[in-house]
C-alpha cells in the first residue's frame, strides 16, 4: 500500500509528457468506428512488416535493378561486323519475298546478336544505299521478283521549263520596229511580253511537218484551274467594244463574297477595256477601279484574285505596256515626216477587229462636231457644286474639266496623283468618287463638247487624244492636256 502511494506521488511530481498536438489526439479519440478500424488495421500491417527480416525488401529491389542494368548493357553493343550485316540483308530479303515492309523486318531483329531494334534501324539508315543494293542483288540471284518497284514521280512544270522560240514576223514593219525596242526593267513584264509574241519549240515531227508552233499554227490550249498555266501559250481574248457591265450577282462565302463566273469574266474584260483607254494604268489603279465598279469585292480582294489568277491579266498588262512603247516610237517617227500616213498607225495584235468600231466612232465625232455650236459652256461657280451624296452638277463637270486641262500630261499620272489633291480641295467627295465620275464622263458626249468649246475660250486648250487615232481626233477619250496658247 505504501509502495502504491509512493508511486502515485512520484507520478504527480513527474507527470507524463503531453503530445504536441492535443487537437489531433482529440480528433482521433472522437473519430468514427470505421476510422478506428482502419487505423487498427494499418497498425497491424506495420507490425507484421516489422517482424519480417530487414534485408528481404532490399535484396529483391537490388536484384531487379541489376537485371535491368544487365539487359540495357547487353543490348547497347553497336551493330558492326560482317555477321550483323549479313543477318540484316537476309532479313530484308525474306521480308521482300513475303511482301512485308521494312519496319516489321527491322523490329524482328530486336535482341539478335545482342543489339536493340534502335541500333539495327540506325545501322540500316546509315548504310541504306549499300544495303538496298545487296538486297536487290540477292533477290535477283534467287530469282525472286522485286514486289516494290521504284516509282518515278513527275515534277511540276516551272516557267523555266518552257523554251520559247520567237515566231517569224508577219510584216517587215515589225522587224524594223522590234529592233529599236528597249528591254523592260521589270523581269516579270519582260518575260510575259516576250512570251506573248513567241511560240514553243517542239521535237521534230515526221513526214516533213512543221516542228514549231507560232501564232498562226498554234492550237487552242486546254485550261484547267488545277494545272499551272502555260504562260507561253496563253491567248489574249479580243477586247470588248464597249465598257462591260458590272455583275450584279452576289454570292456570300465565309466572311466575304465568292468570286463567281460573272465576276471573273468581268475582271478580264474590264482590264482590257481600261488598258485600251489608258495603257499607263497600274495594277493597283485597276484594282481600285474594279472595287468602284463592283463594290461587293474590295480593292484588296481584287488584288488577291489577280495574284491567284495572274497569268492572263499579267499578260494583258504587259501587252498594253508593250503597245504603248511601240506607239510612242511610231509617233516620233511619223512626226518627222511631212506626209501623214494613217495606215501606219500601229495597232495591237489582238485589235484586228477594231476597224469597224473606229469607223463608227469617227461618225459619232463628226455628229458631235456639227452640234457643238448649240452647246453652252457650264458655269465655273464653286457654290453650285453638288454636296457629298448628291448628284454631280454642271459646275462639278466644268470645274473638273478645267482641273484636267491644268495638267501637263494628265494621262501619265496615277489615279492618286490625279484625284487626291482634287479631293483635298473639294472634300465633299472622296478621291475615289471623283475618279469614278471622271471614268463615267470620259467617253461621254457632253465632255467631248466641253473640250471642243473650251478651245474657243481663254481658259485653256485641252485636247482629247487617243493613243490609237491621235491625228484623227478623239476616239477613245483619254486626255492629253496642253496649256493655253
Amino acid at each position: 500500500m505504501n509502495a502504491y502511494w509512493a508511486a502515485s506521488q512520484q507520478s504527480q511530481q513527474h507527470p507524463a509528457p503531453m503530445l504536441s498536438h492535443p487537437q489531433l489526439n482529440n480528433q482521433w479519440n472522437n473519430s468514427s468506428p470505421a476510422q478506428s478500424q482502419f487505423m487498427n488495421g494499418t497498425n497491424a500491417v506495420m507490425n507484421g512488416m516489422s517482424n519480417m527480416p530487414m534485408n528481404m525488401p532490399a535484396f529483391n529491389m537490388s536484384l531487379f535493378q541489376q537485371q535491368i542494368l544487365h539487359d540495357a548493357l547487353a543490348l547497347s553493343t553497336p551493330v558492326a561486323g560482317a555477321d550483323d550485316e549479313r543477318l540484316l540483308i537476309d532479313t530484308l530479303v525474306n521480308a521482300r519475298a513475303r511482301k512485308d515492309n521494312y519496319k516489321n523486318a527491322l523490329n524482328s531483329l530486336h535482341g539478335k546478336n545482342g543489339h536493340s531494334v534502335i541500333l539495327w534501324k540506325d545501322f540500316y539508315l546509315e548504310w541504306k544505299d549499300k544495303i538496298d543494293m545487296h538486297v536487290s542483288v540477292s533477290l535477283k540471284n534467287k530469282g525472286i521478283p522485286d514486289p516494290l518497284p521504284m516509282i518515278k514521280v513527275a515534277k511540276k512544270p516551272t516557267p523555266a521549263s518552257f523554251q520559247p522560240e520567237p515566231s517569224p514576223p508577219s510584216s517587215p514593219e515589225q522587224v524594223t520596229k522590234s529592233s529599236g525596242r528597249h528591254s523592260k526593267t521589270s523581269i516579270s513584264r519582260s518575260f510575259l511580253s516576250s512570251s506573248s509574241s513567241s511560240g514553243t519549240k517542239l521535237p521534230s515531227a515526221k513526214n516533213g511537218h512543221r516542228s514549231t508552233i507560232n501564232s498562226i499554227t498554234a492550237h487552242a490550249p486546254s485550261y484547267n484551274s488545277r494545272l499551272p498555266a502555260p504562260n507561253a501559250e496563253v491567248k489574249i481574248p479580243h477586247p470588248p467594244s464597249r465598257s462591260p457591265s458590272p455583275p450584279t450577282k452576289v454570292v456570300a462565302h465565309g466572311r466575304g463574297n465568292k468570286f463567281t463566273e460573272e465576276d471573273r469574266e468581268f475582271f478580264i474584260r474590264f482590264i482590257q477595256w481600261r488598258l485600251r483607254c489608258d495603257p499607263n494604268l497600274t495594277r493597283n489603279d485597276l484594282c481600285d477601279q474594279l472595287a468602284e465598279k463592283v463594290p461587293h469585292h474590295t480593292s484588296q480582294s481584287w488584288a488577291a484574285h489577280w495574284s491567284n489568277n495572274h497569268d492572263l491579266p499579267d499578260k494583258i498588262l504587259a501587252a498594253a505596256y508593250e503597245e504603248a512603247e511601240g506607239y510612242d516610237e511610231d509617233t516620233e517617227d511619223e512626226s518627222s515626216e511631212e506626209v501623214v500616213q494613217p495606215s501606219r498607225t500601229r495597232n495591237p495584235r489582238y485589235y484586228k477587229e477594231s476597224s469597224v468600231e473606229e469607223d463608227g466612232q469617227d461618225d459619232q465625232d463628226a455628229d458631235i462636231g456639227d452640234e457643238d455650236d448649240d452647246f453652252v459652256l457650264p458655269s465655273f461657280d464653286e457654290s453650285a457644286m453638288g454636296k457629298g451624296g448628291d448628284p454631280f452638277t454642271d459646275a462639278d463637270f466644268a470645274l473638273t474639266a478645267r482641273y484636267i486641262a491644268s495638267f501637263d500630261d494628265f494621262a501619265k499620272t496615277s489615279t492618286r496623283q490625279r484625284w487626291k489633291p482634287w479631293s483635298q480641295r473639294y472634300p465633299q467627295r472622296s478621291d475615289k468618287s471623283w475618279a469614278e465620275y471622271y471614268r463615267r464622263q470620259e467617253r461621254g458626249e457632253r465632255l467631248h463638247q466641253l473640250l471642243i468649246s473650251s478651245r474657243r475660250t481663254d481658259l485653256s486648250r485641252p485636247s482629247c487624244s487617243c493613243r490609237k487615232n491621235q491625228k484623227s481626233g478623239c476616239s477613245q477619250g483619254t486626255f492629253t492636256e496642253t496649256r493655253s496658247l
